[in-house]
């Protein structure tokens, strides 16, 4: 009787470390997918910073992990679109102008790309990011041999905005490559 105790207890503990071990080894792969996922933008510090701001990225799949970062580009976008319109209200400028444009556009792209992403149309997905990506581009580059330098806070948006993007373009390059796997 005293080995069938000892054996159970055993056994209730083996499980028990198992039940307790499997969500840390899930959120350490998930801080693992950020990492990875930022480690292919232009600056992972600046990504794995936004990224970690979602409290639900932490536990979130490549699938869950693309909508959060699709979200924060929509985010970052719109409040660059509010700092661009609040500067438009002081005056003309056809580089502000311009920019506006920009983003609006960036921002029906991201919806665009929310939506491939939503269908399972990863190769949308991919286009509509790179489409989005053009306009904080376009938008900073435009200050280049300008008469004036781009706004501080409009360049700190251009680069936010860059960095969520590029980790939307890994993620649905990830994707598009699940897609293509062989069924076993």
């Amino acid at each position: 009787m005293s080995s069938f105790n000892t054996a159970f207890l055993l056994a209730s503990f083996l499980f028990a470390c198992l039940a307790f071990a499997r969500p840390v080894e899930q959120k350490a792969a998930a801080n693992d997918l950020i990492s990875d996922v930022c480690s292919m933008t232009g600056n992972p510090v600046a990504c794995e910073a936004a990224l970690r701001v979602d409290p639900d990225s932490a536990k979130a799949d490549l699938k869950g992990l693309g909508h959060i970062s699709i979200g924060l580009s929509k985010k970052s976008a719109t409040t660059t679109l509010k700092l661009i319109n609040a500067v438009l209200k002081g005056g003309d400028d056809d580089l502000i102008d311009a920019c506006q444009e920009f983003y609006e556009e960036s921002i029906g792209f991201l919806g665009a790309a929310e939506s491939a992403l939503n269908s399972g149309d990863y190769m949308s997905m991919n286009v509509h990011a790179n489409d989005a990506i053009d306009g904080p581009i376009y938008c900073e580059s435009g200050f280049e041999g300008a008469p004036h330098p781009e706004p501080p806070q409009l360049n700190k948006g251009d680069e936010d905005l860059q960095v969520l993007i590029a980790a939307v373009l890994e993620i649905a390059d990830r994707l598009l490559g699940e897609g293509n796997k062989l069924v076993e």
